[in-house]
């Protein structure tokens, strides 16, 4: 694991491999270690990956006072500008698909590409910010561990649960090592996410967009609205998995995105 102070500020990272760059954005509850079979793929590839955690999660600094989804944004700028990474494909997932997102909007010279997965552009509708709540309360009340047996069940595919529980059990390991008041601040951050919806028609990179046939969080419709408004795109459909596709079926995901990757570096169409 890397770590470098930038501003007062620590943040851990991996930082691996030659050739290309591609950053990978963690989801909510989860830190670097979920790209695991993604960063053990493209670096026998010839790419260079970074994958960060971000604030609150894993090593990296956390400051409760203005914690938002723009901030983990500008800490991933500052950090690639501290690491001298000026072009790279962004690949984010469910909440690292909000931080991409925001990304483009601040820096968008910084994209060579973008992999979009289980995510969408839309802020949140009024019944999912009062999820969020419940699950605030949830949290207050019972604490990180009592949360993560109750949720994690959720972010998988019942084939996942049934076919590989480890899936299961790394999910949740990943999540009962965030401290509850990072739960807290990220999902109030989620909840006070803007909308990005008109962003989507300003992406001009290459864009590959993958959804878990079975998301229960983010249903297959917010990636239809993602690859109708982003002119460079494609969509993909991984049946038989959730929310966290890419350990779900790491084989089918990595295909998609070894491919996606070719096409790009021969500047394919797309």
């Amino acid at each position: 694991m890397n770590s470098v102070t930038v501003g007062g500020r620590t943040f851990t990272f991996y930082d691996a491999g030659k050739g290309p760059a591609i950053v990978f954005l963690h989801s909510f509850g989860h830190n670097k270690l979920m790209w695991l079979p993604q960063l053990d793929a493209l670096t026998s590839q010839g790419y260079r990956v970074l994958a960060a955690d971000f604030e609150g999660h894993g090593g990296t600094y956390f400051d409760p006072h203005g914690y938002s989804i723009d901030r983990l944004a500008d800490d991933t700028i500052q950090l690639l500008s501290h690491l001298g990474v000026s072009s790279a494909v962004f690949a984010g997932i469910s909440m690292g698909g909000y931080v991409a997102l925001k990304i483009w909007k601040k820096q968008p010279s910084l994209f060579r590409g973008l992999i979009l997965s289980n995510t969408k552009a839309e802020p949140d509708t009024p019944e999912i910010m009062e999820r969020r709540d419940r699950q605030i309360d949830f949290i207050k009340k019972h604490g990180t561990s009592a949360f993560v047996n109750e949720y994690a069940p959720k972010r998988l595919s019942p084939l996942t649960i049934s076919s590989k529980p480890w899936v299961l059990d790394f999910i949740s390991y990943l999540n009962r090592s965030i401290p509850s008041d990072v739960l807290i601040a990220t999902l109030w951050a989620m909840k006070e996410r803007t909308d990005d919806t008109p962003l989507l028609d300003h992406i001009t990179v290459p864009t590959l967009i993958i959804v878990g046939g079975d998301d229960r969080h983010i249903p297959v419709n917010a990636s239809q609205t993602l690859s109708s408004r982003i002119k460079k795109s494609t969509l993909v459909t991984l049946d038989g998995t959730s929310h966290v596709s890419n350990l779900e079926d790491p084989d089918r995901y990595n295909s998609h995105i070894l491919n996606y990757l070719k096409a790009l570096d021969t500047k394919e169409s797309f």
